[in-house]
């Protein structure tokens, strides 16, 4: 009778502790397994993730800041679910993986390229950008830059609802490697002047302001200058698209703003061949006062140079805006 009644009462005390430990994570996750089902087993927590991942879709964006990436420290990130690359021997748990070139301890691989991080494990988490460091654990500073462009810097994810730390190495050439929507990002009036474009004609004593004339590796898409002389300013307007086809004798542009409106002007095309066959179609345009106002306070969504069209990317256009806001008081 007493044995019946010790092994009842192990087997309640097995049965309740099992219940009862329900919400634990087991320390020993499969690098394959579910993190909705194993990392995640708090039904609340479950329902917070899906809340954030709704919210995240509406207010994050693709924003890759190339050689600026001090600026993400801070910032919240989500896989952007519309990549497909970027998961290479980017992703891991230790920094002393990081320090190989391509090391393939990575985290959550996937079953068939064991180098690859599994995206659908990554997917509606929103982590933070706790600090950027480099091969060491050393905190990214400008003074760290390569000066051949060739940083190689180390983000800290942090999990903003589990706490886990994932290390992401940062690929600062490539935009397809960056796999992530960024939360909005403020720039500040030092850094947005920073990137203006400034010289001086030792010969006249004009001064030359302008707008970033480079964008991703190529020419700008919309630039504007500003040219100071015996205490004169002119602003001026440079459109400039590609195409593989030639037109010549071309002439008219048309700006097209978000809010519907449009700007235009009767001004002739310049081309001339480019690289790649393409060719290079471009104007360059007078602004008035009010032509200045317009374009610091409209975005512009594209533009016409006589028969070719071209898009702006949304945060381009955002930047560009701040940037002319910039150029008014650049001296």
């Amino acid at each position: 009778m007493m044995k019946k009644i010790t092994l009842l009462i192990i087997a309640t005390i097995v049965l309740f502790g099992c219940n009862n430990n329900k919400n634990y994570k087991t320390s020993n996750i499969s690098p394959e397994s579910s993190f909705k089902e194993e990392l995640i087993e708090d039904e609340e927590i479950k329902a917070r993730l899906n809340k954030d991942s709704i919210i995240s879709q509406n207010e994050f964006e693709f924003n890759f800041l190339e050689n600026d990436f001090l600026l993400y420290k801070g910032q919240l990130l989500i896989i952007n679910k519309d990549a497909t690359s970027g998961f290479g021997n980017t992703f891991y748990n230790n920094l002393k993986y990081c320090k190989d070139n391509f090391n393939d301890n990575v985290l959550y691989p996937e079953k068939q390229y064991k180098w690859n991080t599994s995206k659908n494990l990554l997917s509606n988490r929103i982590f933070k950008v706790e600090n950027i460091v480099d091969k060491n654990g050393n905190t990214w500073t400008n003074e760290m830059r390569s000066p051949y462009g060739l940083d190689e810097p180390i983000f800290i994810l942090k999990d903003t609802i589990t706490n886990q730390i994932i290390y992401f190495k940062y690929n600062t050439q490539y935009d397809f490697e960056f796999p992530f929507l960024c939360s909005k990002i403020n720039y500040s009036k030092e850094y947005l002047s920073s990137k203006l474009d400034r010289r001086l004609d030792d010969f006249t004593g004009k001064i030359s302001i302008s707008t970033p004339v480079i964008y991703k590796s190529e020419l700008s898409p919309v630039i504007m200058h500003k040219d100071i002389q015996n205490e004169q300013i002119v602003y001026y307007l440079s459109l400039n698209t590609k195409d593989r086809t030639l037109s010549t004798n071309n002439s008219g542009v048309i700006i097209l703003f978000t809010d519907g409106t449009k700007w235009s002007a009767d001004e002739k095309i310049n081309v001339e061949a480019g690289d790649k066959r393409y060719y290079n179609y471009s104007v360059f345009i007078k602004l008035t006062d009010n032509d200045v106002i317009a374009l610091s306070k409209k975005k512009i969504n594209k533009f016409r140079l006589g028969i070719y069209d071209e898009s702006v990317n949304s945060i381009f256009a955002d930047k560009f805006m701040m940037f002319v806001n910039c150029l008014k008081d650049a001296k």
